[in-house]
């Protein structure tokens, strides 16, 4: 799931901090403008999501966050990826492609990294990896990702037997304390390469 910059007043959300993102989207939704309904509304779904998993007013205030703003592509993302969360792989993938004519076609107006769980979904590992590369190389390097982009790049490239790459992915991974899936995307790809090597002790 991608980042909203618009966001920057919602960073407690990623502090652990649910209930106090919760009251401040309840408090601020009447007063705030109209492109920041929105955020709000999705930063409120999210925040019900991590405290309690997906829930039915969570999946609500998304969708009518998408209502509001019909090309925010970071609602449709994390909507998606909630009711791929959910077991539903077939209605997140129609999702995907409810998002694919509303960013007009792909390559449209959506970033590549906005399909990362539906091409998942179908195994497209190429265009998995295309997203992350493109998301990465137009940050700086960071990625607009909840989450840290080298582990999951590493974790494409050892899925496509490439284990080269995925060392390389790893080891240029900048640290981060606050990033829990650091840690344990790295092991995920140790894994994998022990097995690619046949070494099932280390895997």
């Amino acid at each position: 799931m991608h980042a909203d910059r618009r966001a920057n007043r919602l960073t407690f959300s990623d502090s652990g901090r649910y209930q106090e993102t919760i009251e401040f989207c309840q408090a601020s939704l009447v007063s705030s403008s109209r492109s920041d309904r929105p955020v709000l509304l999705t930063f409120w779904g999210i925040a019900i999501t991590k405290s309690s998993g997906v829930a039915p007013q969570a999946l609500a205030l998304i969708q009518r966050a998408i209502a509001l703003q019909p090309d925010y592509w970071y609602a449709y993302d994390t909507l998606i990826t909630m009711i791929f969360g959910l077991g539903n792989e077939e209605r997140a993938w129609r999702l995907g492609e409810s998002m694919r004519k509303a960013a007009g076609g792909r390559p449209g107006r959506a970033p590549e990294i906005t399909y990362d769980t539906v091409d998942w979904l179908s195994w497209n590992l190429p265009a998995v990896l295309a997203g992350y590369t493109a998301d990465a190389e137009s940050s700086s390097g960071a990625g607009t990702l909840t989450y840290a982009t080298g582990p999951q790049i590493a974790v494409v490239e050892a899925l496509r037997h490439d284990p080269a790459a995925a060392e390389l992915a790893l080891q240029t991974t900048r640290p981060d304390a606050r990033d829990p899936t650091i840690a344990a995307t790295t092991h995920l790809v140790r894994g994998f390469l022990a097995t690619e090597s046949k070494d099932s002790t280390r895997a």
